[in-house]
């Protein structure tokens, strides 16, 4: 009689702590939650940034290729310009950095009969007042969003594209144009968030466009 009294109490014994062991481990503390928390939105708050950034540096490589078929649009415009006798002297595309829009113009200078021939045309200024917009559609058109157009020293202002050959004549200053000294510049395309991602855009005095 006492043999099994004293193997029933060792069994209670053995069970006990496993059964109060049980009963702790049944769900989690304060504290391990907050940490999950602080946790998943630390990797939330990455991967959103990762995603907006490389969404701009995407955006950058599209609007490259857009200002790219632009400029080679103006040039097109300036060799039918010839062709048909158009009332315009020559077509090009203008910056504006501070708004950061572009444009394709028509050359049209007043007060002369006759278009200016290179050497002429050299020496003039472009200023504002005699390029009028192509057409509204091609007029102060924005980069995309999350695209930042970049004025640098060597910037294009604006490139003029003067028939028939044409000639590409460009400008920095938005006025006077480039010497041969300085037979290319560039337009800097950056995304927001990763400015060493910036695209480049090169034009040089043959009219070659590269990216």
């Amino acid at each position: 009689m006492n043999l099994r009294r004293n193997i029933a109490n060792r069994q209670a014994f053995t069970r006990q702590p496993f059964t109060h062991k049980h009963q702790k481990s049944g769900g989690f503390t304060l504290i391990e939650v907050l940490i999950v928390i602080a946790i998943s939105a630390m990797l939330s708050a990455i991967v959103i940034g990762y995603s907006s950034t490389s969404r701009n540096e995407i955006s950058v490589s599209v609007e490259a290729a857009k200002i790219s078929q632009t400029i080679f649009q103006a040039k097109t415009l300036a060799i039918a310009t010839y062709v048909n006798s158009s009332s315009s002297c020559g077509y090009g595309v203008s910056f504006d950095y501070d708004s950061g829009t572009y444009s394709i113009f028509a050359y049209a200078p007043s007060g002369i009969s006759q278009c200016p021939d290179d050497i002429t045309l050299a020496a003039r200024d472009i200023s504002s007042d005699k390029r009028v917009p192509y057409s509204s559609s091609t007029w102060n058109m924005p980069v995309a969003k999350g695209v930042i157009l970049q004025d640098q020293p060597d910037s294009v202002e604006l490139v003029l594209f003067n028939p028939p050959d044409p000639t590409t004549f460009i400008s920095r200053d938005g006025n006077t144009f480039t010497g041969s000294d300085q037979p290319s510049s560039n337009i800097y395309l950056a995304p927001v968030g990763n400015a060493s991602a910036t695209e480049i855009i090169s034009i040089n005095s043959a009219g070659q466009i590269t990216l």
